[in-house]
């Protein structure tokens, strides 16, 4: 008995592939000392190994490729192995999409099959991706959010529902740049039980619990935390981190300079009128297909482009630095002032390293996996995108495709799916049509080959929610039996816009106290948010006793005016 030595299943020692994980099996040993090629890298290993030490692409057994009898599990090695080549390609389409969208390659490639590759690939995602983030990056703005959030619900058990009625959960939220004004407030019943008010400016953080304490307590946090902790850190930059779009591009900009240059007239082939079929959707007809190939010696100068520039890369470098000074309370407290930049520069020069030092082997491996990316468009409209790599091992391409159908404008049907073994594993569906303002659809998500969830969704484009959200209605159901979700955005009927979450079908979820749950979210574009009128109390140098003095003081109060009041609410029912 032999065992698998990817998951240590026990196999049967004339067996070609595990029967658990599907690995292939070795089918005989070499004399000790004897040597072979890897059949990705090239370099010299042992006849025996069951994988290049170098690379780490799984050796063929003795005498070739072998296939399993009968029905098999499909190897999962074999998507890991794929997924080094997809990723890559997948980082240059997003890359590639962003710059092309930009205009950087319009100038420079002018009508040449060049441009149409990139340019197709580009407005396919400016077409699906970009009006999403766009519509939330708008109504999220990065250097502030204003708003009066309140939330209520309602559940299929009157005993619970009866704490339920007139009871909600406020805050009022006015957030800028480096300061914070947040009043919160828990009614019950009708009564406010619990009002606080946190606020952050110029370094000072307060604290207001009226029902508990009536005194405002603020402190100088940057000193506060030095007399509890001994470190001084600098809160200046404490906030959210004020980072353009045009800055994201710039740091983009050069990568993708470094890819175009790896595109050129040879990698790049077109071929017109070519009969064509999806593998998915039902679609037949003329195509012209660019494909996208590249030679060893070009994937070679691009990687040693790319460790150039990762190494010497300051826009990132100074991106890094924003992100880490607007956290830098957190950063400093548990790792040191510098450590994110620190350490991010510690990964970009080890990948540099890395990919300097692996060129040649990574750039053979995938040339000779026949790595590549090909589009294909009918009138216009791309049909389908393939990021695909010859498996010696089948015989077949391996990879990840996107197909669509319909115009894009009135009527669309997309599929992305796994291409793996010969044939095709479903990843998403989206079908949905089009009229004036209103999109209505269905999205499916497929985990494996029995679990998915799917997404009803009846939406106007222009409309969104404070969060981002379009108005409509979201459905989400998963596998038969379990619960059903919905999400409505609508106006609200005293102002602002609801968001009505419903949960059916669920009363395992809640331990059985009710099967169905129904939320309301409201949200407003401006807040009525007020800091405490009353002078305030600064604790920045009390002590460690008088500073526990009052956390046990408010805590004891707490307890004895809100916990007792909602003790019926959570054991009563």
């Amino acid at each position: 008995m032999k065992y698998c030595s990817t998951c240590g299943n026990p196999i049967p020692d004339d067996a070609a592939f595990c029967g658990n994980c599907g690995t292939p099996v070795p089918q005989a040993q070499a004399a000790d000392g004897a040597t072979s090629f890897c059949r990705a890298c090239g370099r010299k290993i042992p006849a025996a190994a069951p994988s290049c030490p170098y690379c780490g692409v799984p050796t063929l057994p003795v005498g070739g490729p072998q296939q399993p009898a009968g029905p098999q599990k499909r190897p999962a090695a074999r998507r890991r192995k794929t997924g080094l080549i997809i990723a890559i390609v997948a980082v240059v389409v997003v890359v590639l999409g962003v710059l092309t969208v930009g205009g950087l390659l319009a100038a420079r490639l002018f009508a040449s099959p060049v441009t149409k590759f990139f340019s197709y690939n580009a407005e396919l995602l400016s077409d699906r991706v970009m009006p999403l983030l766009d519509t939330v990056g708008d109504r999220l703005d990065q250097d502030q959010f204003s708003s009066d959030m309140t939330l209520t619900g309602s559940v299929d058990n009157s005993a619970i529902s009866s704490y339920l009625d007139n009871s909600a959960i406020t805050l009022k939220t006015d957030l800028d740049d480096g300061s914070l004004l947040l009043n919160g407030e828990v009614e019950l019943l009708g009564s406010s039980v619990l009002n606080a008010t946190v606020t952050y400016e110029d370094g000072t953080l307060g604290l207001y619990l009226p029902e508990l304490d009536q005194n405002y307590y603020v402190a100088d946090l940057s000193q506060l935390i030095f007399n509890i902790t001994g470190q001084r850190i600098d809160l200046e930059g404490l906030g959210l981190p004020d980072i353009s779009t045009d800055e994201i591009m710039e740091v983009l900009k050069p990568y993708g300079e470094a890819l175009i240059e790896l595109v050129n007239e040879d990698s790049i082939t077109k071929e017109k009128n070519v009969s064509f079929s999806l593998g998915a959707l039902p679609f037949s007809g003329k195509c012209t297909v660019y494909t996208f190939s590249p030679r060893a010696e070009e994937y070679r100068a691009m990687l040693l482009k790319l460790a150039d520039l990762l190494e010497n890369d300051t826009n990132l470098q100074e991106l890094i630095q924003k992100v880490s000074q607007s956290t830098s309370l957190l950063t400093e407290l548990y790792t040191g002032a510098d450590y994110l930049p620190y350490r991010f520069s510690q990964m970009t020069t080890q990948a540099a390293n890395d990919l300097r030092t692996n060129a040649d082997s990574y750039a053979r491996y995938l040339e000779q996996s026949r790595a590549s990316w090909s589009v294909a468009v009918e009138g216009g409209q791309v049909r389908q995108v393939k990021l695909s790599a010859y498996d010696s091992y089948y015989g077949s391409d391996s990879g990840i495709v996107y197909e669509a159908v319909g115009d894009g404008k009135s009527e669309l049907n997309e599929v992305i799916y796994f291409l793996e073994d010969g044939s095709n594993e479903t990843i998403l569906t989206n079908r949905q049509t089009m009229s004036g303002k209103e999109t209505s659809g269905t999205l499916n998500i497929y985990f494996d080959y029995s679990d998915y969830a799917s997404i009803n969704y009846d939406m106007t484009k222009d409309k969104t929610s404070r969060l981002g959200i379009p108005y409509g209605t979201f459905s989400l159901w998963t596998t038969e039996g379990s619960p059903t979700f919905s999400l409505t955005v609508q106006d609200g009927a005293a102002g602002g816009t609801d968001h009505i979450l419903s949960i059916s079908n669920a009363a395992p979820m809640f331990d059985y106290a009710f099967s169905s749950l129904n939320v309301t979210l409201n949200t407003t574009d401006k807040t009525s948010a007020k800091a405490p009128d009353i002078a305030p109390v600064d604790v920045t140098n009390y002590s460690d006793d008088q500073i526990e003095e009052i956390a046990e003081r408010i805590a004891s109060r707490l307890e004895s005016d809100l916990i007792s009041n909602l003790g019926p609410l959570l054991y009563d029912w």
